[in-house]
């Protein structure tokens, strides 16, 4: 299946620009902003997988992240007011206006306009939501990547990349409470084709 992306997201919009491929050998990896995209990109640094943003996919297997798409809206937008905000109390009006507007930069715009023209037969799916995705890129990367390298230097990077602030913890937190039904809905239908491929994707199994 060919990924078409989110038609209701303007094709002139693309946050990804700065975010290079990784690849090694047969493999590529496109990261998608929030959905662990540092540490994976991390691990496969140890795989000698290197930039390279105008890589062919033509024959390649491709590594792909997804995660649920309102989770990741709500750390989205949650690090966008983190950064760019001194004090925002989140209630009903700002929820408004968040949800009418949804997409505030590449941390919010939709995985499949990450992924637009992408062949899904090519793909490996990992799931960040899941306890175990850690476990399960390690064992894909250890399985098809050459070997077992020396990780060690992770355990040591992983914490910076997965620790947040009390600041970002909190929006995050009063986004989820604030996010009413109605908002709910308009999130779910703008975000319909990241549900779709979510729902399709064949996810690596241990």
């Amino acid at each position: 299946m060919i990924i078409n992306g989110n038609n209701l997201e303007p094709a002139s919009i693309n946050y990804s620009a700065n975010y290079k491929k990784l690849v090694f050998n047969n493999f590529v990896y496109i990261p998608i902003l929030k959905n662990a995209h540092r540490y994976t990109s991390t691990v496969l640094a140890a795989y000698d997988f290197d930039l390279d943003h105008n890589v062919s996919l033509e024959n390649k297997t491709i590594l792909v992240v997804l995660r649920d798409p309102i989770e990741r809206w709500y750390a989205g937008i949650a690090q966008f007011l983190t950064w760019h905000t001194t004090h925002l109390t989140i209630d009903e009006e700002v929820m408004k206006l968040l949800t009418s507007v949804i997409v505030l930069d590449g941390h919010s715009r939709s995985q499949s306009n990450f992924l637009r023209g992408v062949n899904t037969d090519q793909c490996v799916f990992f799931n960040c939501d899941e306890e175990n995705f850690s476990d399960k890129l390690h064992h894909y990367c250890r399985r098809n990547l050459g070997g077992v390298v020396d990780m060690s230097n992770l355990t040591f990077k992983a914490p910076y990349y997965n620790s947040t602030g009390e600041k970002y913890l909190n929006f995050k937190k009063n986004l989820k409470s604030m996010c009413s039904p109605i908002f709910l809905e308009r999130l779910k239908k703008y975000y319909a084709e990241d549900y779709n491929l979510l729902e399709t994707a064949r996810f690596y199994r241990i």
